[in-house]
């Protein structure tokens, strides 16, 4: 009696903790190098051992996984749709587009240990640009390969994306996506603007943008575009007018 009821505490005690790490239905990603897990095989509501000179299974990082249900000892989960499939070593097999229709489980301190939650945080922010450096390329206009550091200033909307993951090293992650409309002063002359400067003039540009910053582990790095349009009398016969330009980012500035 005394056992039965001890095993009866000690079962209660461990579902309650694994039902606090998951909830079924919701999604979660694998955050080490490598995970083990078996198949499941949801006929005998089973987990099926790792017979002798079979394949090891393994999960590799990033790879996400949708919470089935739960047993005593395991989770039982379903991939996500993998692009791929993977070379995997002799006498191993990484989890590809070959197991998306199939049940595996892992244990639940593997779970607790291993894996984290994933949600996807999109909202909407409205951030100022500084932009201090372009670079154009040459084209078959007559513009050349050119490196300009005229100050170039607007408005975006940023997006941020974080991937919210318990204990996860993904969590240090923020991608921030940057869609908007900047101001710049572009210099021309009568070889950027053949037939209506023949010595140097600043012209003002309006250039729509997009591009992108990602945010690890305290540095922000990432990559924007756009493409100048000049106002006045040079939109048409300026040489980069059809050509868009690149600027790189680090910190919280383009440059």
């Amino acid at each position: 009696m005394k056992k039965a009821l001890i095993c009866a505490i000690l079962f209660s005690a461990l579902n309650g903790l694994a039902a606090k790490a998951q909830e079924n239905g919701e999604t979660y990603a694998f955050k080490a190098p490598l995970t083990t897990v078996n198949e499941y095989d949801l006929a005998t509501s089973q987990v099926v051992p790792i017979a002798a000179g079979s394949k090891v299974l393994f999960a590799k990082r990033g790879v996400k996984f949708v919470v089935q249900g739960i047993t005593p000892t395991h989770v039982i989960i379903k991939i996500y749709n993998q692009s791929k499939a993977l070379t995997s070593p002799a006498n191993t097999h990484f989890l590809d587009q070959t197991d998306v229709n199939k049940f595996h489980a892992i244990t639940i301190a593997n779970f607790k240990e291993n894996c984290s939650k994933f949600e996807i945080d999109v909202t909407v922010n409205i951030d100022a640009l500084v932009m201090p450096i372009k670079l154009r390329f040459g084209n078959d206009q007559g513009g050349d390969f050119e490196f300009t550091q005229n100050v170039s200033l607007g408005g975006a909307i940023a997006i941020p994306i974080t991937s919210k993951k318990n204990s996860s090293t993904f969590s240090e992650n923020k991608l921030t996506i940057i869609l908007g409309l900047m101001g710049n002063s572009v210099t021309v002359d009568d070889k950027t603007a053949p037939g209506v400067y023949t010595t140097k003039a600043s012209v003002l540009a309006l250039s729509p943008v997009a591009g992108f910053n990602i945010k690890r582990k305290k540095v922000a790095f990432g990559l924007i575009t756009g493409l100048d349009v000049l106002t006045g009398k040079a939109r048409k016969s300026w040489v980069y007018r059809k050509s868009p330009w690149l600027g790189l980012s680090i910190g919280t500035s383009l440059f």
